[in-house]
């Protein structure tokens, strides 16, 4: 019977040893992993460039963690990723956070062009809006100096013959588009109240498509066909617009790394990097449904990696 006791921990202890996980770049034979983490606008996009990337490389895992672009400084700090997706650059507070922590600033490394959409329901016959309207209608501070806007009737007096209310929908605190929008359109203003707050761009998208008064704006790259995106300033949001600065709420995707100073990059993370900016990872851009960078960006972003 005892005999059978030690057989029997025997065949345990094998079992045991069978199924533990190789830890991260432990042994030969263990995997590695590429983790991303950060906006919710990249999510779709990081996940295409890593799921192919990791088909190339049998021996490399991923994980896409998509929170918002804010989550990926923590995510640095704290090293539970190798790599922060922004939909915006850091700010200087989230600089000097990583400075404080690590002695030296994270590298930015731009990836793609995504503009900022903004659209109405289907049913709202309006084709353009001025940022000052926008201001006007999603700020309490009004820094583009015009009245506040409730009404669509004040939009477009020729166009409304009641007076429609406004109901705005916006992304939450914690998404880059949040705070590229607050920038580029509120001037560092304050959002109104009653602006409802989604954290996914599809629910955002979805919600307006259901509200014939409603208006938001989100991330290029997320369908939009169920609701009408409109011009602002005259201007579409095309590549062309987008990378010449014409459409104003173009934008800088970017990945954020921790490279300390006069060292190389992490040979992994380097080759990933490499693989988005090589001609291949810009057709995914495009299939994603961002624009690529222009020739001169793209070629200052690979220089980053050397």
């Amino acid at each position: 019977m005892k005999l059978q006791h030690v057989i029997l921990s025997l065949i345990v202890a094998a079992l045991s040893l069978f199924f533990l996980p190789l830890a991260e770049g432990s042994s030969k034979g263990s995997r590695q992993i590429l983790r991303a983490a950060g906006s919710a606008t990249m999510k779709e996009l990081m996940t295409r460039w890593l799921a192919e990337y990791c088909r190339k490389h049998n021996d490399v895992n991923y994980s896409v963690e998509s929170r918002g672009s804010a989550t990926a400084v923590t995510a640095l700090i704290d090293e539970s990723t190798n790599i922060g997706c922004m939909s915006r650059r850091m700010t200087s507070a989230e600089i000097s956070q990583f400075v404080q922590e690590f002695g030296y600033e994270p590298t930015a490394i731009p990836l793609a062009i995504a503009p900022i959409a903004v659209f109405v329901h289907p049913s709202n016959p309006i084709d353009n809006i001025t940022l000052q309207q926008l201001d006007a209608m999603f700020s309490t501070t009004h820094n583009r100096e015009a009245a506040a806007i409730k009404s669509w009737i004040e939009v477009a007096p020729s166009q409304f013959e009641s007076h429609p209310p406004i109901n705005l929908y916006i992304r939450n605190s914690g998404s880059g588009t949040y705070s590229a929008f607050k920038q580029m359109v509120l001037l560092g203003g304050e959002y109104v109240k009653e602006a409802k707050p989604f954290t996914s761009p599809e629910a955002l998208i979805d919600a307006v498509a259901k509200d014939p008064y409603g208006i938001g704006f989100s991330c290029m790259g997320v369908s939009t066909g169920s609701v009408k995106v409109i011009r602002v300033n005259g201007f579409d949001m095309s590549h062309e617009n987008s990378a010449t600065g014409n459409y104003p709420l173009s934008r800088i995707l970017y990945i954020y790394i921790n490279k300390p100073r006069e060292t190389s990059l992490n040979p992994l993370v380097k080759d990933f990097v490499s693989y988005i900016l090589s001609d291949e990872g810009q057709r995914i851009v495009d299939r994603a449904g961002f624009y690529r960078l222009p020739y001169g960006n793209l070629k200052l972003s690979r220089h980053m990696t050397l």
